[in-house]
């Protein structure tokens, strides 16, 4: 996974259990954050840049403070049985995604870490998982062959996304808050 930060950092992580931080400018590694969770599948920052999420292979994500620039590991909770494979922040910061190995997506209170809906119906993994601008639809692609649009305040599926030859890996786009844009060749779900 990597994120293009505000501050002309870039992020990235690794099956080696590890999460950079690079400096645009030099290309420098400036931070090396190591983790006790399994391998790392996805980074999320929140809206305001003072918390970091890695999701990993073990099911778990753990939650970073970088207000001080230490990136200290605060929680690590286990929040889906198989791999977490996509994280996200709600536009505003209050809720995180999660996508998983375990056909499930979930949704999360980002200050409590208390679960708040599970978003099933896929019949095969959730590769990834994204939030609407407005924040009251989030959307997955699984590999099941579909995409789901899915209200975030009740996690009613809305629409079935059908078509892909192949199963969808990720969403991009989102022209309204009601419709999404599926695709197959990548693995990450932007707005």
């Amino acid at each position: 996974t990597m994120v293009v930060l505000p501050a002309d950092m870039v992020l990235t992580s690794a099956c080696d259990r590890t999460t950079r931080l690079w400096s645009m400018a030099s290309g420098e590694c400036s931070r090396v954050l190591r983790t006790r969770q399994g391998d790392i599948r996805a980074v999320a920052f929140s809206p305001d840049g003072t918390i970091l999420v890695t999701a990993a292979t073990d099911g778990s994500i753990a939650f970073w403070s970088s207000v001080t620039d230490e990136y200290e590991a605060e929680t690590q909770i286990w929040v889906h049985d198989s791999g977490v494979l996509s994280v996200a922040f709600s536009p505003d910061g209050s809720m995180l995604l999660t996508a998983s190995e375990d056909c499930t997506a979930r949704l999360w209170c980002a200050s409590t870490k208390k679960g708040k809906q599970m978003l099933r119906g896929h019949r095969d993994i959730v590769n990834s998982a994204a939030w609407s601008p407005d924040g009251e639809y989030v959307v997955t692609a699984s590999s099941d062959g579909t995409a789901r649009l899915w209200e975030a305040l009740t996690g009613k599926c809305v629409h079935m996304l059908l078509g892909h030859q192949a199963p969808p890996k990720g969403a991009v786009g989102w022209p309204s808050p009601r419709y999404a844009r599926a695709v197959s060749s990548v693995y990450s779900a932007v707005f």
